[in-house]
């Protein structure tokens, strides 16, 4: 690598080699440097010797500051190329030849910037940023601007989530952030980290968001009471302009049990045309569509129809009711071939069905990835849920194979786990899957397993805290609740057994460093215990919904993520309207930057007939 410096010339005092040889340096010109103030011994510069007359010469030199001397391999010259006959008369200085930078590789990012961030909105807490770039011959210099939409932000012109302009440490690469601490500003712009060598530029987007406590709950009830099973809000999702949940139990176009999904605007609650519901292609008598929804951060959502056949998923970007069609891959039949997986305690096998394609299903928060869980063949297969990279939208990218004999542990999986299905969520890059009765190597049961997948390459991630297990039996590791953000991973923890001891809670795992901390939930029954949902809010608190409090009616308690105290406020803890509400139990409580969906899917709405549903949208 080459050492540039500005403004080097200095005089030369001796010549080797009858003056083709090494330059032995003497003083500064008046007004420059020297090399000695600017290069150390054994730094390689690029030169240029002018003189005698019109000689010069370009070159790459080693200096050695011992003796002041500097050695010479010239590239051009007016001596076709070679060593020019210097003398004391020729000056020395520091350049950049048309090779340096036409040859010059941009730099390369050694510690990319996060995808995300998320700002503390008190207008004083600073969080980091941190992007390192090398460069193979210029020194990196740090800069940033940003956008949202056409409108571009820099120093003087501020995005309005900032409360000051970005600190960047130049030694280090780290860029600091202090959010606005007015509510009006809350929202997401778009960060671009630059790192420049002078002659070209590398950059990185970050989504930086700033987020307010929610301080309300606006309720949407079933928006076609039914007289059979409904279940609005079984699975529930939020983006930036968008929310709303699965019905997936619901006579939709007359269709029994054919579900449906409803989006509503963030901006003042009105219903989405075209899902108001939405009706999958195809409507067939027990599709249960909306069972499980995954969503992005901004518009894209994948809604299941996993009874269909062997199963099926729809990809939509918000508010078009177009979908990109996601089906198996690697199948064939109708969910009547089948395989066997052998037991690794005892003997025998079990046999499996291709089939339940979409049971569970997750998209990453910036919509690259979805993951569509099958947990009768024991798969998650990744698609693009928009077009990146080399992909475009719906292409399928690669089936992770879920290992450990079964999704439910060393034996394989079992009839009477047929409801018992394995969880499945995505951060940026990875999905996280749990296998809620797995049983160890030892045959101790139901402590659970909960592994890692990168989505890029479908490898494994065993090093650090991952994989997973429940530390004792019962344990049932990931069986109700996971979640996961590029930060956090928090994994359920619901022991299946009685008594007045009996308690159950989460583990959080820090992702930056593999830190495990095993956190109880408070004041919970066996029932409750049973049915502990997780979400992460804004990297801050974990989110539990807890299946039973009193008369079953539910509760959604947050947890600080820092030091795990529970949250109390006007909000919270926020329990269920009735009983029979399960509010916060059932389904998974979707989060944006600043907004909370929970549901109670199983109330009456005051009316006769159970488990119509409705939601609350906390902002």
């Amino acid at each position: 690598m080459v050492t540039f410096a500005n403004r080097v010339k200095q005089s030369v005092t001796a010549v080797a080699s009858s003056g083709t040889g090494t330059l032995t340096l003497g003083s500064a010109a008046a007004g420059f440097q020297g090399m000695a103030d600017v290069l150390t011994t054994g730094a390689t510069t690029r030169y240029l010797i002018e003189g005698p007359g019109d000689a010069w010469e370009i070159g790459a030199g080693i200096w050695t500051a011992s003796g002041a001397t500097l050695s010479r391999a010239p590239s051009e010259s007016s001596n076709s190329g070679n060593a020019i006959t210097a003398t004391t008369s020729s000056v020395v200085s520091i350049t950049v030849s048309a090779a340096d930078l036409t040859s010059n590789p941009a730099p390369r990012w050694t510690t990319e910037p996060a995808s995300t961030l998320n700002l503390v909105s008190d207008g004083s807490t600073a969080v980091t940023l941190t992007g390192i770039a090398v460069d193979e011959n210029f020194p990196v210099r740090y800069s940033w601007d940003g956008y949202i939409g056409s409108t571009i932000y820099d120093a003087d012109s501020l995005p309005p989530q900032l409360a000051s302009a970005p600190v960047i440490n130049q030694s280090t690469g780290v860029t600091s952030l202090v959010g606005s601490s007015t509510s009006s500003n809350a929202g997401t712009y778009f960060h671009r980290s630059r790192a420049t060598d002078g002659i070209n530029t590398l950059s990185s987007t970050t989504a930086i968001s700033l987020a307010f406590f929610p301080s309300s709950a606006h309720k949407i009830t079933a928006p076609n009471p039914q007289s059979n099973t409904v279940r609005f809000g079984y699975s529930t999702f939020i983006g930036d302009t968008y929310y709303g949940a699965g019905a997936p139990f619901m006579t939709n176009n007359s269709v029994t049990g054919s579900g449906g999904i409803y989006a509503f605007k963030l901006s003042d609650n009105s219903a989405v045309t075209g899902f108001n519901p939405l009706t999958l292609p195809s409507p067939a008598t027990n599709d249960y569509a909306g069972y499980s929804t995954g969503y992005s951060a901004g518009k894209e959502i994948v809604v299941a129809a996993y009874n269909r056949g062997v199963g099926v998923a729809y990809l939509y970007t918000l508010p078009s009711t177009s979908p990109t069609t996601l089906s198996p891959q690697g199948w064939s039949g109708s969910g009547s071939t089948t395989f066997t997986v052998a037991q690794n305690i005892g003997s025998g096998s079990d046999t499996n069905t291709y089939k339940s394609f979409g049971r569970r299903c997750a998209m990453s928060p910036n919509g690259n990835y979805v993951a569509i869980m099958s947990h009768e063949a024991q798969q998650v297969q990744v698609f693009a849920g928009k077009s990146f990279g080399s992909y475009s939208k719906g292409d399928y990218i690669r089936t992770i194979q879920v290992t450990g004999n079964g999704m439910y542990g060393s034996y394989a999986p079992h009839a009477q786990y047929a409801n018992d299905v394995g969880r499945i969520a995505c951060n940026d890059t990875h999905v996280i899957v749990s296998q809620g009765s797995y049983h160890s190597d030892s045959d101790v049961s139901d402590v659970g397993r909960v592994t890692l997948y990168d989505m890029a390459t479908g490898a494994e991630v065993t090093t650090g805290a991952f994989p997973y297990f429940g530390a004792t039996a019962n344990l049932h590791a990931g069986n109700d609740g996971l979640a996961i953000t590029n930060n956090y991973a928090a994994i359920s923890l619901t022991e299946n057994n009685s008594g007045p001891t009996y308690n159950a809670g989460y583990a959080l795992i820090d992702l930056s460093n593999n830190s495990v901390v095993v956190r109880s939930v408070a004041g919970n029954n066996v029932s409750q215990a049973q049915y502990v949902k997780l979400s992460i809010f804004q990297d801050e608190y974990v989110i539990t919904g807890q299946y039973i409090t009193g008369s079953s009616a539910g509760v959604l308690r947050l947890w600080k993520i820092s030091d795990g105290t529970e949250k109390t406020d006007s909000l919270f803890p926020m329990a269920g309207d009735v009983a029979g509400d399960f509010f916060g139990g059932v389904s998974i409580t979707a989060v944006s930057a600043s907004s909370i969906v929970a549901a109670g899917p199983y109330s009456s709405n005051g009316g006769s007939q159970s488990a119509q549903g409705y939601i609350k949208l906390l902002s």
